[in-house]
C-alpha cells in the first residue's frame, strides 16, 4: 500500500510540475506577444511627418520602446525652444522648405500626442485576451 500511495504523490508532483512550465511559458509568451502589439500600436499612432519616429519604436520583449531622441518631446510635448545652437550648425529640412539657414533657430514647439501612453492603454485593455490565448 505504502507503494501505490507513494507512486501517487510522485504522479501528482510531475503533473503539477509540468503544469507549472507550462503557466511559465504562457507568460513568457504572452509578455512577448503584448510587447510586440504594443510596438505596433504606438507606431501607428505616433505622429508620421517624416515616419522616423515611428520606425524607431520597437518591442523590448518586456516592453516597448521608442529610440529618436525627439520621442519624449511628443509624446510630453514641448514648449519653444531654440535648435541648431553648435558651432556653424546649418539647418535644413527639404520636405518643409525650409533652409537651409545657420542656427539657432527658436522652434515653436509642439502638443503632446501620447503615442506611446495611448498603446500601452490600448495593450492593457487586450491583455487578458492575450493571456487567454498563451495559457494551457
Amino acid at each position: 500500500m505504502a507503494d501505490v500511495g507513494f507512486s501517487t504523490r510522485v504522479q501528482w508532483r510531475d503533473e503539477f510540475g509540468r503544469f507549472a512550465q507550462a503557466l511559465d511559458v504562457g507568460a513568457q509568451r504572452s509578455q512577448a506577444e503584448a510587447s510586440d502589439v504594443g510596438a505596433a500600436l504606438a507606431a501607428a499612432l505616433a505622429p508620421k511627418r517624416s515616419g522616423f519616429l515611428a520606425g524607431t519604436i520597437r518591442s523590448t520583449g518586456a516592453g516597448f520602446a521608442a529610440g529618436a531622441g525627439y520621442a519624449a518631446a511628443q509624446e510630453e510635448g514641448a514648449g519653444p525652444h531654440l535648435i541648431g545652437t553648435g558651432f556653424d550648425a546649418v539647418l535644413y529640412n527639404p520636405t518643409d522648405g525650409f533652409g537651409p539657414v545657420l542656427g539657432p533657430v527658436v522652434h515653436p514647439g509642439n502638443p503632446a500626442t501620447h503615442f506611446m501612453r495611448d498603446a500601452l492603454r490600448m495593450v492593457n485593455q487586450r491583455l487578458m485576451g492575450i493571456i487567454r490565448s498563451n495559457m494551457p
